[in-house]
């Protein structure tokens, strides 16, 4: 049961905590009650199912990451070999199988100052994966786009091409910055001191850890640190179908709003073509079977016209993990595979 206080409590836990060394004392305070009880009654707040906890808002745009698909064959016998070979690059975020002579498709996450083409290229030689497609955003045409349809909304400021979203400029940030924001992904610890557990995992004082949050909220990285509820879950992966078209370069602006009309199509856009795989325009179409697929795709080729397409039938979800900014993983990942991006440079050091 929820009481006027409980609904005061929730209110300024949106807001936000202030960066103080007993954050909980002062939300108390303002509410008429101490920290002690601001605890307990988080606590029973979370039994409730109310909250999920407190958490960091970052404004992850401000960070630059930079994502993109990609899709690989491996043969029938390798295939889970080689995929675990993927996975091991941390900023994999999704993979799935799917029915087609290009079976693995992933989204790669990389940090600013790297190129997401590159780390898709050294996976390829990693794999041995031939063909290897690099499948960045090119426009929009529809919807939220298929990691947010398929993997749900977490990962909406994953920067996937220039045209979908421009991060804003923030100063640089710093070692000590970063070394923070990692440390700030998960949980706030339901202490009377929750920044004192930070500070020592940093091994700094606290108010050195408090002076670096400031400062990351004047920059406008860190939005606040409040209350969350858990994610709406994304649509089951087995109810949304991928279909392709081939569509020529000069007839995207005349079907550009045409996937409005049909609400069946989640998302819809436009990606580069290669020879061993000439589709261009992407659609996510919610169909419960095949027939009902079928109709769908009939009705879209009379709004669009009569484009080759195919259906990529999904076999399984791989993976599906949460976005971690700046994982120290993926610094050590790319120290052991960079000369991979070159050969030529990987042989005169050899």
């Amino acid at each position: 049961m929820i009481d006027e206080k409980d609904r005061l409590f929730l209110s300024c836990l949106r807001k936000g905590l202030d960066f103080v060394s007993r954050p909980f004392d002062a939300l108390g305070a303002r509410i008429g009650t101490d920290g002690a009880d601001v605890i307990l009654r988080l606590e029973r707040l979370k039994r409730g199912g109310v909250i999920a906890g407190i958490r960091t808002f970052w404004d992850a745009t401000s960070f630059r990451c930079r994502g993109a698909w990609a899709a690989m064959n491996f043969p029938a016998g390798t295939f889970d070999q080689k995929a675990e070979i993927i996975h091991r690059h941390p900023g994999i975020l999704y993979s799935v199988e799917r029915a087609h002579e290009i079976n693995f498709w992933c989204f790669v996450v990389v940090p600013a100052g790297h190129d997401p083409e590159t780390h898709i290229r050294i996976l390829a030689r990693q794999t041995g994966a031939v063909p290897s497609l690099y499948l960045p955003l090119r426009k929009v045409l529809k919807g939220p786009g298929p990691l947010i349809s398929l993997a749900g909304q977490e990962y909406a400021a994953v920067d996937e091409g220039e045209e979908r979203r421009q991060s804003p400029e923030r100063s640089e940030l710093s070692l000590d910055e970063i070394r923070l924001i990692r440390l700030m992904q998960d949980d706030l610890p339901e202490t009377d001191e929750p920044f004192h557990k930070i500070a020592e995992a940093m091994n700094a004082p606290e108010a050195i850890i408090l002076n670096l949050l400031k400062g990351l909220s004047q920059k406008g990285h860190l939005k606040r640190i409040g209350s969350y509820t858990r994610a709406r879950s994304a649509m089951p992966a087995s109810t949304l179908r991928l279909v392709v078209w081939q569509v020529p370069g000069e007839k995207m602006e005349r079907i550009a709003g045409c996937f409005e009309e049909i609400p069946e199509v989640i998302c819809a856009d436009t990606r580069p073509g290669y020879p061993e795989f000439p589709y261009t325009v992407y659609t996510l179409i919610r169909a419960a079977d095949p027939a009902a697929l079928e109709v769908l795709v009939r009705r879209i080729e009379e709004k669009i016209g009569r484009w080759p397409n195919r259906v990529i039938p999904l076999v399984r979800e791989i993976r599906k993990v949460p976005m971690r900014y700046f994982p120290a993983e993926l610094d050590a990942w790319w120290i052991r595979n960079r000369l991979l991006a070159d050969p030529v440079l990987q042989n005169n050091i050899q």
